[in-house]
């Protein structure tokens, strides 16, 4: 093996084919569109659900219960729905667990006192149970719906409709809970579940590979299928590097999400509409990167898209905690959210280009389950910290450290995956 992954670029009509293969797919169009539409509909409950909460308590455990609800649901069943999405087909999959989700979000509308909020958090935790068969279901599906060379530009993608959905969803939702009220935000985001699971009716999906699996599964069974993916997760070095860097990459984020406001309150006397701003100029920034990340596909090698974006996010994390005024905290958050969305996009792409069909759905319930264990772990390490060090820009220095160790390292341990990822159909274009 070469000290550097090979890298053929391609050349920039073939990188333009690449994007303009996926806008003419119609599979791929009919999940990123229903996705795009179903987490905005996200979006409309989540601030719903603040409002509801907000207008009958100032108490802020109610919140922490909420989102302890949707970890716990992640923690706990992840792992089932990542072998569901290796047994079954997983179309039929999406479709039911999107008809589920569409029903199950209803009783929330029957919340008016805080007698009642038990209900929003029983529905937070069954609609976390169905969504965590839905995603792993979704990653596994995508290799198997696009073209030679597309993995990475579809996954940039993917990653900007939900930011698409995280900006300009939460700012409608925001303006159409106060004029329309906090019902028709739920009953618009069970709608959207409902559009979603046709969209995904109309998608051309491939069949799991796995082995003639007939019948209903036994519990021994499941347990089995559960125990090998993550044996086969233990084996592959390459795939555990991967998820560790992924729950590094998360550090910086949930130090700011926490953090953020009051530093800059006391930095900069910035209030909460100033970090708004940033927040949004973060999105602006992941947008572009989608971009960006179209054009560097095929151009330059998975493991220094992935490092290199990290050390660019942890340096711009170190910036931003050193800022003298508020426009570099501007362009470092662009410039965060820029670059992740690159290192995000790259990582889940190792996690679909190097593991087997078979196994695709248990990998990427791995993957989502790191994703949420380390962002509540880094929100919630940031706020300890910070009590311990007496400095929240200690915090911050801290986590853009370790994000740039997390970025060298990355260049360094994935360069075999990155070759092997290189030599790819789905990643690169004969």
């Amino acid at each position: 093996m070469s000290d550097s992954s090979p890298s053929i670029p391609l050349p920039r009509d073939e990188r333009r084919q690449v994007v303009l293969g996926l806008l003419r797919n119609p599979s791929f169009v009919a999940l990123w569109s229903g996705q795009l539409l179903s987490q905005v509909g996200d979006r409309f409950r989540f601030v719903a659900v603040l409002a509801i909460i907000g207008q009958m308590t100032d108490d802020p455990l109610a919140i922490t219960f909420l989102a302890l609800s949707v970890t716990g649901s992640q923690v706990a069943f992840g792992l089932l729905g990542g072998a569901a999405a290796d047994r079954f087909d997983r179309k039929h999959v999406m479709i039911i667990a999107d008809l589920l989700r569409g029903l199950l979000v209803l009783p929330v509308l029957l919340v008016d006192s805080p007698s009642h909020f038990w209900i929003i958090y029983v529905t937070a935790v069954v609609l976390e149970m169905v969504s965590v068969f839905f995603y792993p279901a979704r990653n596994a599906a995508l290799p198997g719906i696009i073209g030679e060379g597309q993995l990475l530009t579809a996954n940039a993608l993917m990653q900007v409709s939900y930011i698409i959905a995280l900006v300009i969803g939460s700012a409608l939702a925001g303006i159409l809970v106060g004029l329309l009220g906090t019902a028709f935000a739920i009953l618009f985001d069970s709608a959207t579940f409902f559009l979603s699971a046709m969209a995904v009716s109309v998608m051309r999906i491939p069949p799991p590979t796995t082995e003639n699996h007939q019948g209903r599964p036994s519990p021994r069974e499941i347990w089995e299928e559960i125990r090998a993916g993550i044996t086969f997760i233990r084996q592959r070095r390459d795939l555990t590097i991967v998820l560790i860097i992924t729950a590094i990459a998360m550090l910086g984020i949930g130090a700011i999400i926490v953090l953020g406001l009051s530093y800059l309150n006391i930095r900069l006397n910035v209030q909460a509409e100033g970090f708004g701003y940033a927040v949004s100029m973060m999105g602006v920034g992941i947008l572009i990167g989608g971009v960006v990340l179209s054009r560097l596909a095929g151009r330059m090698p998975a493991n220094v898209l992935v490092g290199g974006s990290l050390v660019i996010v942890g340096l711009a994390i170190i910036a931003f905690a050193a800022a003298a005024n508020y426009a570099v905290v501007l362009l470092t958050t662009a410039l965060i959210g820029l670059c992740l969305v690159i290192a995000r996009a790259a990582l889940d792409t190792f996690t679909q280009a190097l593991v087997p069909d078979e196994m695709l759905g248990r990998v990427q319930a791995a993957v989502n389950m790191t994703i949420a264990i380390s962002t509540t772990l880094a929100q919630g390490l940031a706020g300890l910290m910070a009590k311990v060090v007496n400095s929240v820009e200690a915090v911050f220095m801290m986590a853009g450290g370790v994000t740039v160790v997390a970025g060298v390292a990355a260049i360094v341990t994935l360069r075999e995956a990155a070759a092997e990822m290189a030599r790819n159909r789905l990643v690169r274009a004969p």
